[in-house]
């Protein structure tokens, strides 16, 4: 499968997944957005008594596999929807939600009046309800098209910062 240029094998992100500390089971799925953007998601199924340590997972995971491999989105669930016959049903997955975007724990607000233009700028772009500051762009399922699109739109807001003054 082929998302945003590379050559994706679902079933190395899995056993990759599988090999984390606190995951029982694993399952990695392309989700496309309504824009028809495709991103990864891992599905994880906790073993007993494991916190879903989705932080810990995602640095686990960037050892392991070169980043456009590293899901965007952990979704974590019960269990996983299975056929008749026990087999895990891949097309009776939920798509991701809002929820399960990785907004980072502490949600800071934006302090000041650019730190607020570039929040709304994300929350468009990135299809969100809400954006703190310390919440990582790529984390939350941008890519490198999305990048340029954020940029573009912060163009027409002057915050007083030049590239050409750090070339």
């Amino acid at each position: 499968m082929k998302i945003r240029g590379f050559r994706i094998e679902m079933g190395e992100i899995e056993a990759r997944l599988a090999e984390l500390s606190g995951v029982r089971e694993a399952v990695a799925l392309a989700s496309e957005d309504s824009e028809g953007n495709k991103r990864i998601v891992g599905y994880i199924v906790v073993a007993d008594g494991s916190p879903a340590d989705i932080g810990e997972w995602r640095a686990g995971l960037k050892q392991k596999l070169p980043e456009y491999m590293v899901p965007g989105v952990f979704v974590v669930m019960n269990e996983f929807p299975v056929t008749p016959s026990g087999k895990i049903d891949r097309l009776r997955f939920p798509a991701p939600e809002q929820e399960h975007l990785n907004l980072s724990s502490e949600n800071v607000a934006p302090r000041n009046p650019t730190e607020q233009a570039l929040g709304k700028i994300w929350t468009e772009v990135l299809r969100v309800q809400r954006i703190g500051i310390t919440d990582n762009f790529f984390v939350m399922g941008g890519h490198s098209l999305l990048a340029s699109c954020a940029c573009s739109c912060s163009r027409h807001f002057s915050c007083g910062y030049s590239n050409a003054s750090h070339v």
